[in-house]
């Protein structure tokens, strides 16, 4: 997408894909682990308990805090927090999503003759998160996202649709598709899934009217009525 995008709280940014056409990350919850303790649990298994939720707490918290970097577009800070959590946590997947997509926009805006290198190591991430959870719509996403930035746009609406067919409510993903066709200069696929985009949030026509991925197709009569009314 080039890419407004979203913080948690929807902020529009530049004619390049920002970080942030994301949607929060969710904490790692409890339910990631299954006790088997059947019965009263020894002292001993509740200090142990406490000690696995304490590092599980600490964890998220660096996740967290990894994910607020790469919002602030500090992609190293990023990239580090995240290498910390994978460190403790090799199934940490959400981790893995983070560091790649820091890892493309690492190599897209800072990495100069690293580009590539540093594409392809965050797509291994992020691929890794998926092999972890194929069903992780955020991983999914920024696979889609990564391929739109570094302009690989058939294969990021391959995956773009690959994101909306497990999360049809992924605003951010239809409206991925609707900046590539944008840049295309087509109209009725660019209004197409604009349209649906804002269907599920009407606050993406003030994005799209300050969207540069949409200046091929901004004077047409169809994107103007759509995105004015």
């Amino acid at each position: 997408m080039a890419l407004a995008a979203v913080v948690v709280v929807l902020v529009a940014l530049g004619i390049f894909a920002t970080p942030l056409r994301n949607v929060l990350l969710p904490t790692r919850g409890s339910g990631n682990s299954v006790s088997t303790t059947v019965g009263p649990a020894p002292a001993a298994s509740a200090s142990s308990d406490q000690a696995a939720q304490a590092k599980r707490d600490r964890l998220d918290r660096l996740y967290q805090q990894g994910y607020q970097y790469y919002n602030e577009e500090l992609y190293q800070k990023a990239i580090s927090l995240e290498d910390q959590v994978i460190q403790e946590d090799p199934a940490y997947f959400e981790a893995y999503a983070v560091k790649g997509i820091a890892l493309c926009y690492y190599g897209y805006f800072d990495g100069g003759n690293m580009k590539t290198k540093d594409f392809d190591e965050g797509m291994q991430n992020i691929d890794r998160a998926l092999a972890l959870k194929p069903d992780y719509t955020l991983a999914l996403f920024n696979k889609s996202l990564a391929y739109e930035l570094y302009a690989n746009y058939d294969t990021a609406l391959y995956w773009y649709d690959r994101t909306i067919a497990i999360d049809p409510k992924s605003v951010w993903s239809y409206y991925g598709k609707a900046a590539i066709y944008g840049r295309r200069g087509d109209v009725p696929d660019t209004v197409k899934y604009l349209k649906q985009a804002i269907d599920l949030n009407p606050e993406v026509k003030k994005y799209a009217r300050q969207e540069e991925d949409f200046n091929n197709v901004k004077n047409s009569p169809e994107f103007q009525n759509l995105v004015n009314n």
